[in-house]
């Protein structure tokens, strides 16, 4: 998945991520690999397979509500 990122010249990758400390990012497939380029912040993910629902109950239970995304960022930004 993150072959053709890692295949770049490393000013390409850093300018891509740089180091900001307050971000988040939203990742439902594989939270885990954003992780390894997203140093500093908050990523928002399931880290797990196998649940079963309408996408509306299952985005509330594993937090990718609106609201939820903006009290983490809210809180992240207090910090």
């Amino acid at each position: 998945m993150f072959e053709l990122f890692e295949s770049q010249p490393a000013a390409y990758k850093k300018g891509a991520s740089p180091e900001v400390e307050k971000r988040v990012a939203v990742e439902q497939a594989l939270p885990e690999l954003v992780s390894i380029y997203w140093h500093k912040g908050r990523v928002i993910g399931i880290d797990r397979f196998g649940a079963s629902a309408p996408a509306k109950v299952l985005f509330e239970k594993f937090g990718f509500s609106i609201d939820n995304i903006v009290n983490q960022s809210k809180k992240l930004l207090k910090k």
